[in-house]
């Protein structure tokens, strides 16, 4: 799980260590800190769709490939994040 999501220093970083062998897939459920649900799918090794699901509305930061974005989650409502 580490592979594809790790969430520390205040923000949830997205694929930061995919293997090469592993181009394309999907995973869904991880649990980032703050009990974040992350669902990512990714194909040629780029992320195709991120979605961002928490119980109780927040702020989070996500980092992907040196870029970094602010998301405003509402409680129990799916937003997918685009880099």
């Amino acid at each position: 799980a580490e592979l594809l999501m790790q969430s520390y220093d205040g923000a949830i970083h997205i694929l930061p260590a995919l293997p090469s062998e592993w181009s394309r897939g999907e995973i869904h459920g991880l649990t980032a800190r703050g009990n974040v649900r992350v669902d990512i799918r990714w194909e040629n090794n780029t992320a195709q769709s991120i979605t961002l699901i928490s119980p109780v509305a927040k702020k989070v930061t996500v980092r992907y490939r040196g870029q970094e974005t602010e998301a405003d989650l509402e409680a129990n409502a799916p937003l997918k994040i685009k880099f």
